[in-house]
């Protein structure tokens, strides 16, 4: 129940008040100092990292709001890994904030396998997209399935290599909506953008009109 929620919020908000991850002040995760220090400068059309690589581009836009450097990782490192969920507000909200986007009627996110999930008790992703949907008053629904689990170790950072092993590794999932549509596929970080063409092949591939990109930084 919300309620319960809320009051077990509060008594964390209590016995454990937040800190900036950054700097340690007092009051939030990530302080107004320390928000400035974050870099929003990366703009453009990523398609770009596709087209270079000679990939068929299924998607219509793909966008990132930060440089994926030394304190986007710290901060990102805390969200997937050390459990600081409430992270996912913030994201939500500089994505809502300063992430100039398409209108789109439909949000989703780039799903992790089941495995993964029983291992993190979340999708990053997931979360990230739910905040930013609500903020823009958009249905949020999960359209894809992950259907093959990989170890951080199996990961590929060799363009060629992490293009043939992101294929065939989502599975479209029936959702009661129109598929005559436009939609916002989010993630936290883009890197190649063979993971978000991949994606987007499915979904349109199931039916839908057109996709978009978005993540929450770009870099290795």
């Amino acid at each position: 129940m919300r309620w319960l929620a809320k009051i077990a919020h509060f008594v964390i908000d209590v016995c454990y008040p937040r800190r900036c991850l950054r700097c340690g002040r007092g009051g939030e995760l990530v302080c107004s100092d320390c928000l400035a220090a974050l870099d929003f400068s990366l703009e453009g059309d990523l398609r770009g990292l596709l087209w270079g690589d000679g990939q068929r581009v299924y998607l219509d836009g793909l966008w990132a709001l930060l440089t994926y450097d030394k304190l986007a990782k710290k901060l990102l490192h805390h969200y997937k890994y050390l459990g600081t969920r409430d992270l996912s507000e913030y994201f939500g909200h500089w994505l809502d904030e300063f992430a100039s986007v398409p209108e789109v009627d439909l949000v989703t996110f780039i799903p992790i396998h089941r495995r993964r999930m029983a291992e993190r008790g979340y999708n990053q992703a997931a979360e990230i997209a739910k905040r930013w949907a609500a903020a823009r008053n958009v249905p949020c629904r999960a359209l894809l399935r992950r259907t093959v689990y990989r170890s951080k170790q199996a990961a590929s950072r060799d363009e060629a290599e992490r293009r043939a092993k992101t294929r065939g590794i989502f599975a479209p999932v029936e959702a009661d909506v129109d598929k005559n549509c436009t939609v916002l596929l989010i993630d936290d970080v883009v890197t190649t953008g063979s993971t978000f063409n991949e994606a987007a092949r499915i979904l349109k591939k199931a039916g839908y009109k057109r996709v978009y990109g978005l993540a929450l930084a770009h870099g290795d």
